[in-house]
């Protein structure tokens, strides 16, 4: 049996970081594993897994319109789909479908898809799209010319590729993509219910699958120790790490926060932040590696993690931090809900403004050292139940090798 991975741009540096630990547990269940990137350029990597040239070298228009236009390649369940739904007159609509059908037509013209092709008449092939947008675009395409009887299709939903509010209210060729589909994962039980309620024809194929991160070891504080609050995110508009800046400004307590992430929003985030109140020490770490993240909560000693984005699937981010026995403060949105509570944190109306963050923030740091304790313990406590990589990612790769 052969997994075909398709990616956004795992295994190369500084991506997907969460897909690195499942893909831990991949190759258990795998022995020939191929991976195709959306973006990227072809680099060394030490992965156990054939990593194929990526579709496009970068997230570019004309990278994308280059090849994916100029090309003989199918497009006629995108153009059908223009014509059926009258999209040539709806014009954010018809951006999403010749986005797609673009990707569709660059997939089919690269190697991997006649590999597939090949490899579907003489073996089991398990499709697995990490992503439940762009390359799950060339689905139908593929399966009119591969053996189907040999095809296992997977796709994993998270936020943005799910709610289709993200693109004007519109997917690209949903229902015909999910009746070849075999198994439709998603990372939350909001996520689940949306996939019903939108699409209940395919409600049998609606898996939940958690993500899940590694163990670590809970970290016990000292009530005489600076408070550390931590966010990480990239700096973009939904991310709203301004407005965590806003809030800590509002607070009283010596605070030290630090920042990893970075995005269009960074340089005047760095501006902003020279005017902190004096006891209000702020460090903007930039990009980097989940790996360094990991390593500042070993090193240091973190009380609060904050999160106020408008929009999740569920972050991974806070599952890091409850590994360690970090509580968090996150608005709830998408799937956090099922992360964040008030026995572990504390679970805030996405409209919050500057002022009631900053309640809040001094509500939960201000508490005795046995409430904050048991704060603690009980973050880590939602970690070991409901999202342990240890745990969830074998039941996730045996519930699709059901599928065989």
């Amino acid at each position: 049996m052969r997994l075909f991975l398709f990616t956004n741009f795992f295994p190369f540096k500084g991506s997907e970081p969460f897909l690195v630990n499942e893909f831990n547990y991949t190759h258990t269940y795998f022995s020939n594993i191929d991976i195709l990137p959306l973006y990227g350029q072809l680099e060394d990597t030490s992965i156990k897994a054939i990593v194929h040239q990526p579709v496009f070298e970068k997230f570019k228009a004309t990278q994308i319109l280059s090849k994916g236009l100029f090309n003989f390649k199918n497009f006629g369940y995108h153009f059908k789909e223009v014509l059926q739904l009258g999209l040539i007159w709806q014009a954010k609509k018809l951006y999403w479908n010749i986005s797609g059908c673009l990707i569709a037509r660059a997939f089919q013209n690269h190697p991997i898809f006649n590999l597939i092709i090949k490899q579907s008449k003489t073996e089991t092939c398990v499709l697995y799209f990490y992503w439940g947008d762009g390359m799950v675009n060339a689905i139908p395409y593929l399966v009119e010319k591969a053996n189907v009887v040999n095809l296992k299709i997977v796709i994993r939903f998270h936020g943005s590729d799910l709610y289709e509010h993200f693109k004007s209210n519109y997917s690209p060729l949903r229902k015909e993509i999910f009746k070849h589909v075999n198994l439709l994962c998603t990372v939350s039980e909001t996520g689940k219910n949306y996939l019903i309620q939108k699409y209940p024809e395919v409600q049998s194929k609606i898996f939940v699958s958690k993500l899940g991160v590694a163990k670590n070891e809970f970290k016990s504080l000292n009530s005489s120790e600076t408070i550390t609050i931590v966010s990480a995110s990239s700096i973009i508009p939904l991310k709203r790490v301004k407005l965590i800046f806003e809030s800590l400004q509002l607070t009283k307590t010596k605070i030290n926060w630090h920042h990893f992430g970075a995005g269009e929003g960074l340089r005047e985030l760095t501006k902003i932040v020279k005017n902190a109140r004096p006891s209000l020490s702020v460090k903007l770490h930039g990009l980097v590696t989940n790996q360094v993240i990991l390593n500042f909560y070993k090193q240091n000693p973190v009380h609060l993690f904050i999160n106020l984005s408008t929009s999740e699937g569920i972050p991974v981010s806070i599952m890091e931090a409850y590994s360690f026995g970090i509580p968090a403060i996150a608005t709830n949105v998408g799937g956090t809900g099922e992360l964040v509570n008030n026995n572990n944190g504390r679970l805030i109306n996405v409209d919050c403004d500057a002022q009631s963050i900053a309640k809040t923030i001094e509500e939960l740091i201000q508490k005795p050292v046995e409430e904050f304790t048991k704060l603690k313990e009980e973050a880590h406590r939602k970690f070991e139940s409901d999202f342990s990589a240890e745990h969830n990612y074998p039941l996730f790769y045996e519930k699709m090798l059901e599928f065989k």
